[in-house]
């Protein structure tokens, strides 16, 4: 756009102040040099932004292939990490499940084994009662 300016302005400038023909060839000439030069300019701007815009696309699409790559191995790892968490609670539940459980029954036995052993006091104890109570009724007689 400069030089269509500056080229303009050099054709008003030959028009306005008057030159021979041959300085007015010669401008003219040099005026076609410098529009072809600006469109040769221009063209290769235009070619050199296309490409610079299809790098870009390319890279562009590159790092969104990366990055969803990279988002789903995240995920990937993110599940295998829940799973084994997971597997890690169901592991300990069941493992305090049987400790408990254990724990219960061995509660249970020795309730049991006191219950027994109470029993078996009280039962000597009614044996000696009944052995006083004979001798007493011996003793009375």
């Amino acid at each position: 756009m400069k030089k269509f300016a500056l080229v303009f302005a050099g054709l008003l400038l030959l028009g306005t102040y008057g030159c021979s023909s041959d300085e007015s060839k010669k401008a003219a000439e040099e005026t076609r040099e410098a529009v072809e030069a600006s469109q040769q300019a221009a063209a290769k701007a235009v070619d050199d932004a296309a490409e610079m815009t299809r790098d870009a696309a390319s890279k562009t699409q590159e790092a969104a292939g990366e990055m969803m790559d990279n988002a789903a191995e995240m995920t990937k790892d993110s599940t295998s990490a829940t799973q084994e968490a997971t597997e890690g609670m169901r592991d300990h539940a069941t493992e305090m499940t049987e400790d408990a459980a254990s724990a219960t029954r061995e509660t249970a036995e020795d309730m049991h084994d006191q219950a027994a052993e109470m029993t078996e006091d009280a039962a000597a104890a009614a044996k000696a009662a009944e052995e006083a109570e004979e001798k007493a009724a011996e003793m009375n007689k």
